[in-house]
């Protein structure tokens, strides 16, 4: 029934409530004025923290309709994570599988693979999603320097209404500092075992009361972790990184924001592939590829209060990222603008709505094993508009948000995004929550387009016939969205001032799941000075809708202040992924790719002497895979992973400390080979000491 859902339903209900609730609008009786910007220094419950991202809209977390956590710039501190994919592995719900030294997958809720494109990623509120090849490039978010994150705040469950396409499962939101907050000079030094070396450099000032800035520079080198085969490995990496911020506040109503930011990376990646020597004799041959990306941004924000009960904001967002590895080259260019404004409307109606367009403008490189045929240079085009409201049902206690997102792109057509949400609080201790919403992920060129040739088999026939076969992928035209009717509930309980204790649970149905199909080509040559006959055969596996799937699970999550000097926090998740397919290669496509069990417990320690000790434990289920790419794939045995660190203030402005992950663990591995080949490292143990100066 739920499929059924279409803009104009979820338009009459809002007309619907609003008629029946709608009371004259007091202007001075309504929503404060909005925040331009929010406290660095929050409790350390969960519960007492500020959210953004599930409404478009400031709200404690204790309040928000939707399983929601928040990483706060102390949790990653303490937590010893040096990348934003490992201070993830905190979240409940969220799979952290690193690859290698460089790359990670990430997913919420299911269905993780290298190039995850069901978790919307967002700095600053503007995606990172590399829509031409359909994903996330953790590594690229290295270049933040940590200490100038504020928060991440981590939505599971679908966030498409609001956020649009791709955000299926999840949706992340790094969210960086106000350069206010960022005043004085800051460095850090550090090295070890795995991180050969790195530093962070940040220092910001002041133009006037209005007007402040910061600067900053990132530059480290990690080792190559150890391969799984036996052929080596090459997957070492280095990167530098730059850029600036600007905040200014010419009048109380507004605020603008402007960024610059570059950087330059080298990944190592170990590649193999299937092919024929001179003896047409097939061979495996193992590549250390060098991947170099390149990419400079450009981002302005204007918010502007528009009175006591409304508020605008304009963001514009440019982006250059060209890539060069073994397989794909490219130029991207990227021009987005988004517009939203947020009101009340009498005395129960909190209203966001909004306008966006994305432009996207490739230059791919024809000479690559994954390449696009014809044009090399094309333009993709997004438009969207969403509405939503939350409506006060009961004074205080009951809230009904109802919204939609209308979206174009020029391989789906118009794709409808809507939610409905359910929040009731009967206390200021307790707060019950459900959900129902359609999220989409949509086809990208690389799918539609893209042409890729992995490996080349020669064998001789039953009939003596010398056979030469050629597997690859071809793109789809016909390639419809891939869609999610999600059903969430969940409940928050303050049960103590000091014990926060937080329940969700979840059952996804998903249809239109992208399969393949095989496709089929035959060429008989002979050879005219030997009169030789040879079979070549091209066997292409073409992308299809003919995957359906259900998941279901359950999170538990608590952060308990023991002591004044003593924190604890911990979780548990349960998932279950059912696929079923109707293509010929039905063989449990990608089955059981996720962990079924994850847990985690961390404590945070004040010891005297202005020394910290924190711990942290993390527990992986086992993964049994199975895929048509490679059916002999295995599992990938759980294991416990144990992180710690220890820190001393030695000085008001000078830290010292010193990290190790993976400490009871010499080595193990996390993730199987990716579609494209790239082989996966053994994720060894590290340690690394560090200094950090403020001035």
């Amino acid at each position: 029934m739920m499929r059924t859902l279409t803009i104009g339903s979820v338009g009459t209900c809002l007309l619907v409530v609003f008629m029946v609730t709608l009371a004259p609008i007091h202007a001075d009786e309504v929503l404060p004025p909005p925040a331009l910007s929010i406290e660095n220094e929050l409790r350390w419950l969960q519960s007492e923290r500020v959210v953004f991202s599930v409404s478009k809209k400031l709200e404690t977390l204790f309040d928000t309709p939707a399983a929601a956590y928040i990483i706060t710039n102390e949790d990653i501190r303490r937590s010893g994570a040096n990348s934003v994919a490992e201070a993830l592995r905190m979240v409940p719900g969220i799979s952290v599988a690193r690859v290698d030294s460089s790359k990670w997958a990430v997913a919420a809720r299911g269905f993780n693979n290298r190039f995850n494109s069901t978790v919307l990623v967002l700095k600053d509120g503007h995606s990172v999603y590399k829509r031409l090849s359909g994903a996330t490039y953790w590594e690229t978010h290295e270049t933040i320097v940590l200490e100038d994150i504020e928060r991440i705040e981590v939505i599971r469950g679908p966030g498409a209404t609001l956020w649009g396409a791709n955000a299926v499962n999840g949706v992340v939101n790094i969210i960086t500092k106000n350069s206010a907050d960022t005043q004085g000079g800051y460095v850090e030094l550090a090295g070890g075992t795995e991180d050969r070396g790195f530093v962070n450099f940040r220092y910001g000032g002041q133009f006037n009361e209005d007007m402040s800035y910061r600067v900053y520079g990132k530059g480290f080198e990690r080792d190559s972790f150890e391969e799984i085969s036996t052929v080596g490995t090459q997957d070492d990496w280095q990167s530098v990184s730059g850029g600036m911020r600007l905040d200014w506040t010419p009048t109380t109503s507004d605020a603008i924001k402007i960024e610059l930011n570059f950087y330059e990376q080298t990944n190592g990646t170990v590649i193999t592939e299937v092919d024929l020597d001179a003896t047409q004799t097939p061979f495996v041959n193992v590549v250390n590829d060098d991947a170099e990306t390149s990419n400079g941004s450009f981002l302005v924000s204007w918010d502007h209060s528009l009175s006591n009960s409304s508020a605008m904001k304009l963001q514009m967002f440019l982006d250059r990222t060209v890539r060069d590895d073994l397989n794909y080259g490219v130029q991207q260019n990227i021009a987005d603008i988004d517009f939203q404004h947020t009101f009340a409307l009498g005395d129960r109606h909190k209203i966001v709505w909004g306008l966006g367009y994305n432009y996207l403008r490739d230059k791919t490189d024809p000479s690559k094993s994954f390449f696009f045929p014809g044009e090399t240079r094309q333009t993709d085009q997004v438009s969207n508009t969403f509405l939503e409201d939350t409506i006060e049902l009961v004074d205080e206690q009951l809230f009904l948000t109802l919204g939609s997102k209308l979206e174009h792109n020029d391989y789906s057509g118009v794709e409808v995004q809507p939610n409905i949400k359910l929040r009731w609080s009967p206390s200021d201790r307790t707060t019950f929550w459900a959900s129902v919403a359609r999220a989409l992920e949509t086809p990208g060129r690389s799918e539609t387009d893209a042409l890729w040739a992995a490996d080349k088999f020669a064998f001789t026939a039953p009939n003596g016939l010398r056979v030469i076969q050629t597997n690859g992928l071809n793109g789809s035209e016909k390639l419809r969205s891939e869609e999610v009717i999600a059903y969430d509930i969940g409940v928050r309980l303050r049960a103590t001032d000091r014990l926060m204790i937080e329940f969700a649970a979840f059952y996804n149905d998903y249809s239109e799941l992208r399969d393949g199909t095989p496709d089929i080509t035959r060429v008989l040559t002979t050879d005219p000075n030997t009169g030789e006959q040879t079979l070549n055969v091209r066997a292409n596996v073409v992308p299809t809708n003919d995957q359906t799937a259900e998941s279901y699970g359950i999170e538990v999550n608590a952060d308990w202040e023991l002591l004044e000097n003593w924190r604890v926090a911990a979780h548990y998740s349960f998932l279950k992924v059912q696929r079923h397919s109707t293509s010929v290669f039905d063989v449990e496509v990608d089955e059981a790719v996720d962990p079924q069990n994850q847990a985690h417990i961390r404590s945070f320690f004040d010891l005297p002497g202005n020394v910290q000790l924190d711990v942290g434990v993390y527990y992986v289920d086992l993964i049994t895979e199975k895929s048509f790419s490679d059916p002999n794939a295995g599992s990938i045995p759980s294991y416990i992973r144990t992180d710690a660190r220890i820190a001393w203030q030695a000085t008001e402005n000078i830290e010292i400390g010193l990290v190790g992950q993976n400490l009871f663990d010499s080595k193990h591995q996390e993730f199987r080979r990716s579609i494209v080949r790239e082989l996966p490292s053994e994720i060894e143990r590290s340690v690394y000491a560090y200094i950090t100066c403020e001035f």
